[in-house]
Parts: C-alpha cells; structure tokens; sequence
C-alpha cells in the first residue's frame, strides 16, 4: 500500500479520537487498520535491512558481549568456525566460545549449534580441504606439498582408508563426496557428535576428549528442524537458501508467533530480532519447487548417505551435487 493510503487511516484514526471515538462506538477499531498496516511497514523495513554478513563485517575486530545481536553472535561463531585455526588461534578461540556463551545465555546451547546447527558444513569444509592436500600428496606428476599442520591428522584418515587408495588420482571434491559416504564419514559424525567443544573449535580429530552427550542435548527442544532454521535464519540473509523445513517453520512463526516459539521452545524475543515477510517466504519456496534441485543430496545429514545414488551421481561426474551429500 502507499503512504497516501496509510495518511488516510492515520487522519480517519485521529478524527475518531479527537471526536471522542463516536465513530468506532469506542471500540477503537478506528485504529485497527492503522495498527495493522503500520506493524506490516514496520516488518517489511526490518526484514528488508537485515544483512547477516554486514553485521558480523562491523563486528569482526570486536569480542562478542551481551549487547551482541543474536545474529551478530551465531554468525561470529559460524565464520570463525569455519575458519582454520592458523592465524591468531587464541583470539579465534576466545572469540567462538565467548560467542557459544553468550548463545547459551539466550537458550541456544552451544551443543545444539555447533553438533547440529553447524555441524554439515564444517566437517564438508574440513574433509574438502583434507581431500585437496591428500590428492595433491599422493599425486605423480606435481610437486610434494606440505600439509598444514591442523590438517594433517585428517589427511592421515584419508591414507589410512584403504578404499579411497583407487580414487587418488580423480578430482578433490570427487574424493571428498566418497570419503563422506564411507568410513571417513563416519569418523567425522563420531567427532562432531562427541569431541570435547574445544577440540571441535580447534579442528582436532586426533586424540580428541570425548564427551557423554544424549540425543536431545545436540538439538533445541524443539528438535533438529528448528536447531537448523533458528541457525539459518541469523546466519544467512538469503532465505532462498534455507532448508526447506525452515521455511515452513518460518510460515509458524509467521501465521501465529507465540505458539511457534513455545513449540521450538526458543524465546519469541529472540526470533522477533528478525523479521521475513510472506513475499521472502513464498518467492523462496517457489524456488525450491519450479526451480529445485535434488533437496535429498542437498539436505542430506551426516550419516544418512546413499551409497547406490551416491555412485550414481559420480559415474555422471556430478561432483558438485555429490559434494552436497
């Protein structure tokens, strides 16, 4: 609607107050379209403003505080995480766990977060890059490279898996999609799943701490759909690239606020930090359904993989979509 039209209701609104509400029969409903379509300015305003990579850009010099969005939080904990912990190790450490602290603080635990919410892309982006230093290691025809230290007792796993001895010389994401689908994979669901946080943030796999955790301890009450759209919807601005599930939750969250965030079991305060208008939502799963890909590979959990359709999409040297699994 256009300001010409909200001008309309604000004057209609202010003419029934200052006449004492004889219009309305002092119900104030004179109000109610006002209300309504200012909240709705209001929404689409924060919606369209929200940037998830400018916020943590402002904030990367910083150590997080509680006065930290809980977008500026998860998003810190995630780019740190994802980043390897090589330059200035100590001040990335600080800076995640303080981050997870803060998370816990507000009913995020950091088990939720980073074995679920997390989890998928940090072990893909640890055992892509093993995957590249291996086939580059064991290659003929170029020259031997160092690998870097954190990496190295991953790259170990890779030499010491007998059936990826006959992929070494085929392309690094090649590798990866296999490693995933086997023994390795299963490694690294074991590690994400029971190492020590600490060792987690430092990219350790050798000699880990385990640590006794219950199924429900990894997600938020409202289980492993909502562990993954509450991490989605503060670390990534797009919501085209949401699973999903965490668009329909979005739909809840939409459709009826206070009964969505009892059934996730995360404060309503929190998911109001940010807002998604109905356009966001349809536009976005319109996508997932005319213009889709293979949501089964692109959503695939660890520990879930399909070896015959994974074999499938190799032989058609679709690396890309097998990396996804």
């Amino acid at each position: 609607m256009s300001d010409s039209y909200l001008a309309t209701l604000e004057r209609l609104a202010d003419g029934c107050s200052s006449g004492g509400h004889l219009l309305c029969a002092h119900t104030l409903e004179c109000r109610l379209a006002l209300d309504e379509m200012v909240a709705a300015k209001n929404s689409r305003e924060m919606a369209a403003k929200f940037d998830a990579g400018r916020e943590r850009l402002s904030l990367q010099f910083e150590q997080p505080s509680e006065t930290w969005s809980t977008s500026a939080l998860l998003r810190t904990a995630r780019d740190l995480l994802l980043t390897p912990p090589t330059s200035d190790p100590w001040w990335r450490s600080i800076s995640i766990t303080t981050s997870l602290a803060r998370l816990g603080e507000r009913g995020l635990s950091a088990d939720a977060v980073v074995r679920t919410g997390l989890a998928r892309d940090l072990v893909k982006l640890i055992v892509r890059d093993a995957a590249m230093f291996w086939a580059a290691s064991v290659a003929e025809d170029i020259e031997r490279v160092e690998v870097p230290d954190v990496l190295a007792p991953w790259v170990a796993l890779f030499q010491a898996d007998p059936s990826l001895a006959r992929h070494k010389n085929e392309l690094p994401p090649h590798i990866a999609s296999v490693a995933l689908a086997g023994d390795l994979g299963a490694t690294a669901e074991k590690w994400i799943r029971n190492a020590a946080i600490a060792h987690i943030v430092s990219w350790r796999v050798d000699d880990y701490l385990h640590v006794e955790r219950e199924p429900r301890d990894l997600v938020l009450p409202g289980g492993k759909d909502v562990t993954h759209w509450v991490t989605e919807r503060f670390t990534l601005t797009y919501v085209p690239e949401w699973r999903a599930t965490s668009l329909q939750w979005e739909q809840m969250l939409n459709s009826n606020p206070s009964e969505t965030a009892s059934a996730a079991g995360v404060p309503l305060a929190l998911l109001q930090e940010r807002a998604v208008t109905a356009e966001m939502l349809n536009s976005a799963l319109r996508a997932k359904l005319i213009g889709r890909v293979d949501e089964e590979f692109e959503q695939r959990e660890l520990g879930d993989s399909s070896i015959a359709a994974l074999a499938r999409l190799l032989e058609g040297r679709q690396y890309e979509t097998a990396l996804h699994v």
